[in-house]
């Protein structure tokens, strides 16, 4: 949840989620997702960067991992 604030504070788009992924749990590990809509790609890009920085920065995310598809329909 930290993570979706931080990226609805950094981009100017919609933020759908966290909700769950399609397949939840895979070997005990729990998976959500979050979909971003917004027209500019750099700036999306820029703000997805610099949020994941910062996330992998803080020692509270220690054992979560994250990651980001830019256009997964493209």
């Amino acid at each position: 949840i930290r993570l979706a604030r931080a990226l609805s504070a950094s981009v100017g788009g919609e933020i759908i989620g966290p909700a769950p992924a399609p397949v939840y749990r895979v070997s005990n590990r729990y998976r959500l997702r979050i979909f971003i809509k917004t027209h500019d790609r750099k700036e999306l890009r820029e703000a997805v960067y610099g949020v994941l920085s910062d996330f992998r920065g803080d020692s509270r995310n220690r054992g979560i991992s994250v990651t980001a598809e830019i256009n997964p329909l493209e």
